[in-house]
Formats: C-alpha cells, sequence, structure tokens
C-alpha cells in the first residue's frame, strides 16, 4: 500500500511526552525549552507504574488535557511527516482532496504532469476555503491579497491549455499608468501577470505602457485585455449587450475609411466650440474579433483615429479628463493646441492635476501632443462619469490622447486622455459624423443601422 505523507515542519526533532519516575505530577517538557506545560494532580501517573495488582490506567484527563494536546501537536503532528491518503485517491491529473491536518486546511491535488501537490487550503484575502470534499476539477480560484506570495505564480506555471488556475490579484490603486507605475509594483503582481496566459486588467491607472506589460508582451504567449476602471455593469454592456459581429462590422468598416484617408485632411468640431484640424497618420494596430493570439487587446466600443502630431492645431473643449484620475470637469476645460499643446484654461479645481499631468507626459516640463483622436461607436455603453473605458466608448465621444508619441523614446509610457462629447467629424471634406452619428458613407451608415444593443 502507498500512502501519501505531508511533512508540515522539520524544524528540529520532537522530544517525547515523559513520565517523570518522581514526583506526583505529570510534566511535558521540551529538553531545549525545559517549560512544564502542566503539573495538576488530576494528571497523576504514578498508579501506571505501581506493582500491577495495584496498577491502574493513566488518569483521563490526561487524554482529554487541551494542554498535552497542544504541546503534542507542537511536538509531533507539525514536526513529522503526516499520512493523509492513498495514492489511488489522486490517480489522474486534476483530482483533488481537501482536508484538515490538527486543524489546518490542506488541499492535495494532482497536477496535468502527474505530480502531487500539498497546499494551505485558504484564500488569504477573505479567509475561506479554496475548494472542499474531493474530486476533479481543472481550475481553482483565489485571491492573493499578499505582496510577497507566489502562490499564483507557482501554480499558473506548471498548467497549460488544458488546465487553468483563475486568480485574482488584488494591488491598491495605482497612483499613475505605464511607466509611472514600475515602482509601485510588488514582486507578486509582476510574477503573476507573467506567468499567465490570459492577463484581464483592471486597475485604474492601468498597466498598459509599464515596463511589466511590455516584458509579458515580448514574451509572445499572453493575451492582455486593458480593461481598466470597467466595473461589473459596464463589463456586461460592453461586452454582453451587442452583438459583437455587427459591432465589428461597423469598426473594420470605419477602420477602413480611416486607413484609405491617410494624409488627407481631419477637422473634429462640436456645439461647445471646439474646433480643431489635422492631417491623419499612419494607422496604428487594428483591433481584433477574437483574442485568440498573444498580444493587447482592448474592450470594444471606439475607433481610432491618429494625426501627425505636429500638424494638430485649433481649440478643444472637454467635459471630462483623466489625468492622475478620471473625472468629470465642473466647468469645461479648454485646450490650446498648435503642434504642441501650447496652454490650458478652465476646468476648475482640475486645471492643477491636468497641468502637473500634462507636463509629466510631455518632455522638459512642458505639454506635449495630441497622439489620439477616437469615435465612440458602442450602442450599449452609457456615459456613467464613473468610467473611462465606458464614456469614451458611448456613441459619438472621443478620447484625445495626450503627451508624447509612443514611437518616440519613452513615448506613450504615460499619458493623460481628455473626453470630448457628442463631436462632429469631416474626413478630407467629407462629413462621416455628425453631432455623435454617423451619416456617411452610406455603406458605413447602413452598418450603423443595423447595430443595436442586445437586449
Amino acid at each position: 500500500m502507498t500512502g501519501l505523507r505531508i511533512g508540515v515542519s522539520k524544524a528540529r526533532r520532537p522530544v517525547p511526552c515523559w513520565f517523570p519516575k518522581s514526583g506526583v505530577n505529570l510534566a511535558l517538557r521540551s529538553r531545549d525549552k525545559g517549560d512544564a506545560m502542566s503539573e495538576s494532580s488530576e494528571l497523576d501517573p504514578r498508579g501506571t507504574r505501581a506493582a500491577l495488582d495495584e496498577a491502574s490506567h493513566a488518569p483521563g484527563a490526561i487524554f482529554a488535557s487541551p494542554e498535552i494536546f497542544r504541546r503534542e501537536v507542537d511536538e509531533y503532528f507539525k514536526r513529522e511527516w503526516l499520512y493523509v491518503g492513498r495514492v489511488e485517491e489522486l490517480a489522474d491529473p486534476g483530482d483533488f482532496m481537501a482536508l484538515r491536518l490538527v486543524g489546518e486546511p490542506v488541499l492535495l491535488s494532482r497536477d496535468r504532469d502527474g505530480e502531487l501537490h500539498a497546499n494551505y487550503n485558504m484564500c488569504v484575502h477573505r479567509g475561506v476555503e479554496v475548494a472542499y470534499g474531493s474530486g476533479n476539477l481543472k481550475a481553482f480560484s483565489f485571491i492573493n491579497f499578499d505582496p510577497d506570495a507566489r502562490p499564483l505564480a507557482d501554480a499558473m506555471a506548471a498548467l497549460d491549455e488544458e488546465f487553468s488556475l483563475l486568480g485574482w490579484e488584488l494591488i491598491p490603486p495605482l497612483p499613475y499608468q505605464g511607466r509611472l507605475a514600475d515602482p509601485y509594483l510588488t514582486p507578486a503582481v509582476s510574477a503573476a501577470a507573467l506567468a499567465a496566459d490570459v492577463w484581464i486588467d483592471l486597475t485604474f491607472p492601468y498597466l498598459a505602457g509599464s515596463e511589466l506589460h511590455d516584458q509579458a508582451m515580448e514574451g509572445n504567449h499572453i493575451r492582455y485585455l486593458l480593461g481598466a476602471d470597467l466595473n461589473a455593469g459596464g463589463l456586461l454592456r460592453l461586452f454582453g449587450r451587442v452583438d459583437l459581429d455587427r459591432y465589428f462590422a461597423v469598426h473594420h468598416a470605419f477602420d477602413a475609411l480611416v486607413n484609405d484617408a491617410e494624409g488627407k485632411p481631419v477637422r473634429i468640431t462640436d456645439s461647445g466650440g471646439t474646433d480643431v484640424s489635422f492631417t491623419l497618420g499612419e494607422r496604428g494596430f487594428s483591433k481584433p474579433r477574437r483574442a485568440d493570439k498573444p498580444g493587447t487587446v482592448l474592450v470594444p466600443g471606439q475607433c481610432t483615429l491618429i494625426p501627425e502630431v505636429e500638424s494638430v492645431k485649433g481649440r478643444i473643449e472637454i467635459g471630462a479628463i483623466f489625468h492622475e484620475y478620471y473625472t468629470s470637469l465642473a466647468a469645461p476645460m479648454t485646450l490650446e493646441i498648435d503642434g504642441r499643446i501650447r496652454a490650458i484654461s478652465g476646468g476648475g479645481n482640475e486645471s492643477t492635476v491636468a497641468d502637473r499631468a500634462l507636463r509629466r507626459a510631455g518632455s522638459g516640463g512642458e505639454y506635449g501632443y495630441v497622439i489620439h483622436f477616437t469615435h465612440g461607436i458602442h450602442p450599449a455603453a452609457r456615459v456613467t462619469g464613473d468610467s473611462f473605458i465606458e464614456d469614451t466608448r458611448t456613441q459619438g465621444n472621443n478620447a484625445i490622447g495626450m503627451g508624447m508619441p509612443w514611437w518616440d523614446p519613452g513615448g506613450g509610457e504615460n499619458h493623460p486622455d481628455a473626453v470630448l462629447f457628442m463631436h462632429t467629424i469631416d474626413i478630407d471634406g467629407q462629413r462621416v459624423v455628425e453631432d455623435g452619428a454617423i451619416v456617411g458613407p452610406e455603406s458605413l451608415v447602413a452598418l450603423t443601422a443595423e447595430l443595436q444593443p442586445v437586449v
């Protein structure tokens, strides 16, 4: 018969329970501590050493004494291998068995390579057990809140596409995004991200642009979703309340229109005084319909227009901003642009934070450029004021990225975003969007008409 044994600790050899040959009381002693655990007449063991016709059993209190039990746990159970079961009970990959050893929850499992593992069966964030009973699973889920722990990374490193481990790595909100977040990332967060196959980033500010994100993409095996500040409602609306095939038909048609207009003039206006023009630059990456390959994936809902940054000129009136956090503005903020962003005004109390963030994202203490415009096309997105990701994907809204171009050294690692609501877009003199709604060309209008929220 083959058994499983688990070692809890091997700090030093145990010292057995012993009965003094003289004296009236039982004493449990450790040779290196020399402390008596109990001296009670109820535990008098002398009757066990008397002549046979006078001998008696050990006092019953010995078998129920909490002090003796605690010493037995410390001196025996936590220092020696313990039998926990037969290997036949964990015969197949994915088999598991949850049990308790001297009150401690333990999870036994067999991985895809047939190796046996014993782990502490506890979610360290909520203090609940990860698994109960026994059976066969392809995933365990838990939350890791220990900044120095590696259970998520260690577990995921042993798994492949056949077996997956779902983990939540909770961290405090980051003060900055991109490279500026690097000093605030713990080894546990980095290890978990780099060991993952799918990384859903729901931190805000987010980790895209950080050194960790760059390392993850260089590994060429991680699919990264920039979820940022989406809450449960936003995730449901943006992924669940849309026909994604119809959505991507509109998205790819809009992209084709923009790609064909590279080098052509674009003008964006709104009813609040925005009037900015630029020349369309080279198109960035195309957003895939399915995240079936390694790389960065963005939440569906917006199309991108990349300008030649030195060509951007005009005035933009914004109603919300993501600088160090995302917030609606009590008063509109005005951006004056002539190649670089030359000045900001308005915005109430947020102008100081915006100034600080723009200088941080620029170079030499100066403001940077406008590096992207977008157009929101998601039929189910709502302007809640609480989510930058969802607000900028609402139909007719525009996320305006500010800072240094990502193709320049050090660029794109941290950039604020302004939000323009219900804009109008002319591309090469053709009206494409008016007051937030797509109005041309006819083929794009027809596709957009079929893009409705899924109830």
